[in-house]
């Protein structure tokens, strides 16, 4: 902002009448629209850091998602393996078949 407000001054020259000059402010546009050129190119940048810590934190998340899955279906079988009798279920609703498993340990009988 501050480079901004330089190269205003810098342009804003006064002629004898208290007028810019037709020069100036021509000088004044060009200067206005390359600190509006260098402010969207700022914004640009900004967003793409913005854009990447954002899908480094959404990787990070599946990442650790992912991981909790793989915990999860692990510890899953250890279970399945130490029970002893798994019965499957196949059940139609219309034509859309559901299935799911019953595991019994036969401790438990």
């Amino acid at each position: 902002m501050a480079d901004e407000m330089k190269n205003m001054v810098a342009y804003t020259r006064v002629a004898e009448n208290g007028r810019t000059t037709t020069g100036d402010s021509k000088a004044i546009a060009r200067a206005q629209k390359r600190a509006n050129l260098r402010r969207i190119a700022q914004q640009k940048k900004e967003r793409r850091v913005a854009d990447a810590s954002r899908a480094k934190c959404m990787a990070k998340k599946a990442k650790k998602k992912a991981n909790a899955k793989v915990d999860l279906d692990a510890e899953i079988e250890e279970n399945v393996v130490n029970l002893n009798e798994v019965v499957k279920h196949v059940i139609y609703f219309g034509t859309e078949r559901v299935s799911f498993s019953i595991y019994y340990d036969t401790h438990d009988f």
